[in-house]
This record gives structure tokens, sequence and C-alpha cells, in this order.
């Protein structure tokens, strides 16, 4: 009986191993990879390297454009995050906590737009655009990344808006308080840990989308990471893994440094929405 209570918790434990190693693999690899070089990655296929050099991150900090590329991604991104947070935080409570016809609709609405795959929207977002003098602009393809990210963010702070008792409301509204100043002193403070979370998407959304800057931003210097990387990864004739592999590192490394600075805040966010 006693063996018995014993295997049970190191089973689980060796399942929880098991698990952690199969997501945190690919991970492993690809920081490995980003030292080895390209063509032992080509020729040696194993998971242990042979070789480790420095040849890669050499190559992308400093025979590259990646701090000009990180540059024009912050500012798209920083962009992004101050044009979708009062779009979400206006269009989530405007959904979920006022009354009017066509509410549920419009509710069912908002996830619909995901349905439609958006390589089919490139040429029209591309003509809209160019008619108002929008194209190789950074604050353009902000402006298509907020229209990717708001649907989403507004879904996702329904949590949090619908946990609100409305006696808050209705205390506010007996008191003479204005709607406007209701959402700023009493929602926002109140749910301010889920725009924290939704801040923190409307970055990645930013920070990851490579179509519509493709299709937007035509001038070199312009150019986000996620494009200037793709250029130079994918030569005429081969691909060069190693940096590849060192772009990855390096494109994922502002946003894990960002996320140790608020990470606290989001974590606190997407928890308390699914409490709630």
């Amino acid at each position: 009986m006693k063996t018995a209570r014993l295997a049970l918790p190191l089973l689980r434990l060796a399942c929880i191993f098991f698990l952690m190693f199969l997501v945190l693999a690919p991970f492993l690899w690809i920081l490995i990879a980003s030292f080895r070089p390209n063509m032992e990655l080509v020729r040696n296929q194993s998971f242990l390297p042979q070789i480790l050099t420095l040849e890669n991150y050499d190559s992308l900090f400093n025979k590259s454009n990646y701090w000009e590329w990180v540059t024009n991604s912050l500012i798209v991104a920083t962009y992004t995050v101050i044009l979708s947070l009062p779009l979400i935080v206006a269009g989530a409570y405007s959904v979920y906590r006022t009354q009017y016809r066509g509410r549920n609709v419009l509710s069912l609405f908002l996830l619909s737009v995901y349905v439609f795959p958006t390589a089919l929207l490139v040429v029209p977002v591309f003509r809209i655009f160019a008619g108002l003098s929008l194209v190789d602009s950074h604050f353009g393809c902000a402006l298509m990344n907020t229209a990717l990210a708001v649907p989403f963010g507004i879904w996702l702070l329904q949590a949090f808006l619908r946990a609100l008792h409305p006696e808050l409301e209705e205390a506010a509204a007996v008191d003479g308080v204005g709607r406007l100043r209701t959402i700023f002193q009493i929602i926002i403070p109140q749910v301010a840990p889920g725009i924290i979370a939704i801040g923190m998407f409307a970055f990645i959304v930013s920070w990851t989308e490579y179509l519509f800057a493709m299709t937007l931003l035509l001038t070199n210097d312009l150019h986000t990471l996620p494009i200037g990387l793709t250029g130079i990864v994918f030569g005429q004739y081969r691909v060069n893994w190693g940096f590849a592999a060192a772009g990855a590192i390096g494109s994922a490394l502002p946003v894990f440094l960002l996320f140790l600075i608020v990470g606290r805040w989001f974590i606190r966010g997407i928890s308390a929405g699914a409490i709630k």
C-alpha cells in the first residue's frame, strides 16, 4: 500500500517532466543551434553540438541592421498599444456593461472577424491605405495591427468587466458622476490587471506580425524585425540556419525583457480573468 502511494506522486512528477521536455525541447534546440556554425547544422543533425561559435550573434548584432529593425518594431508596437487600449476599453465597456439593441449580435460578431484568412485582406488593405497615404509608414502598419488586436482584446476584457458589481456604476450615477468619469475613476482601476495583460497581447501581436508589415512597409529603413530577419535568413541558394536561430533568440529577447518588467501584472491579469 505504501509503495502504491509513493508510485503515484512519482508517476505524476515523471509526467510533468515529460510534458515540460516536450514544450521546452524546441526552444532549447534553437538556443543551442544559435551557437553552432551553419555548415554543422546542415551536416550534423544531432542535438549535441560539436563546435560552438559566436559568429551567428556577431553577424546579427554587428553585421546586420538588427538594432534598426528592433527600433522600428518598438515604434510600431508602441503605436499599436497606444491605439488599441482606448478602443478595447471603450468597446468592451460598451458591449458588456451597457444595454442597447443589437449588443449581443455585436458581441458574437467580434471574434467572427478572425474567420477570414488575413491573406485575403492584403490587396484591399493596401489599396485603402494607399488612398489614405498610410503606406510606407509606421503609423499605418500600427493601425493595421490595431485592427487585428482590438476584437480579441475586447472579448478578453469581458471576464473582468462582467465580474464588477453593477452597484458601482449605480452608486456613481446617484452621486452625479458622468459615464466618462465613471470609466476613468471606477472601471479602469478595477480592471487594471486585465488592461495590462491585453496591452502585452497587443504588443506581441504587433511584434510578430509579418504579412501586413511586409505589404505596407516598402522602404528598407522602415522594416520591422520579422521582415529584416527573413530577408537575411533566406539566401538565394540556401538557408542560414545558424543565423535563423540567432535571429529567433534576438527577436524573442526584447519581449522576454518586457515580460520580466510587467510579467507579474500580466500573470495576475490572465489568472484573474480565468478565475472571474
